[in-house]
């Protein structure tokens, strides 16, 4: 999807060392281990494990081998590097503000050249106010995302998708969910 459209490349590849950061319960976890690739998520979250640990005990024991869950907090885990893919389904949005240049230490050290990210923006209102004290999912805009990964990372947002962003905010006027695709240079 996200990431091949914006990027050209697959960034589901049998082999592939693929990082969930801060994952939850999320069902990409079996999914990606299903797909061939090997998975390392992080959540300390004991409700959140206990719900993931049941959805990858459904698939094959080959499936479940391929998974790596550490359960410590994400700011203070060992962590493997040279992830081939990472797996920003919402941490970014969820954690605090004030936490993100260390988030993004953190995935940086864990990231190589080349490594593919698809990540989650969030607008939270039409109200600026309500932008800066609502959350989590806290807001952030594209201009963030670019700035926080700098001139290390490659940030592409399907314009299709920001056209529906846009008109989703003039109805609703709360917050949306929008994709990116990221390219580690």
């Amino acid at each position: 999807g996200v990431v091949r459209g914006c990027l050209g490349e697959e960034p589901v590849r049998e082999g592939g060392l693929a990082f969930v950061p801060l994952c939850g319960d999320s069902k990409v976890v079996g999914y990606l281990a299903a797909k061939g690739m090997r998975v390392v998520g992080v959540e300390a979250s004991e409700t959140a494990l206990k719900s993931l640990y049941e959805d990858i005990a459904t698939y094959d024991k080959s499936i479940q081998d391929r998974v790596q869950i550490i359960s410590e907090d994400f700011f203070t885990a060992s962590l493997p590097t040279g992830f081939d893919l990472i797996y920003d389904r919402g941490s970014l949005v969820a954690i605090d503000p004030s936490q993100r240049t260390a988030y993004l230490s953190i995935i940086n050290h864990v990231s190589k050249q080349g490594t593919l990210c698809f990540l989650e923006g969030a607008l939270r209102s039409n109200d600026p106010e309500d932008n800066l004290t609502a959350g989590p999912p806290h807001h952030l805009t594209v201009d963030t995302v670019k700035t926080l990964y700098n001139d290390q990372w490659k940030v592409e947002v399907p314009e299709d998708y920001m056209v529906g962003v846009n008109e989703m905010m003039k109805v609703i006027g709360s917050h949306a969910i929008y994709p990116m695709a990221l390219k580690k240079l």
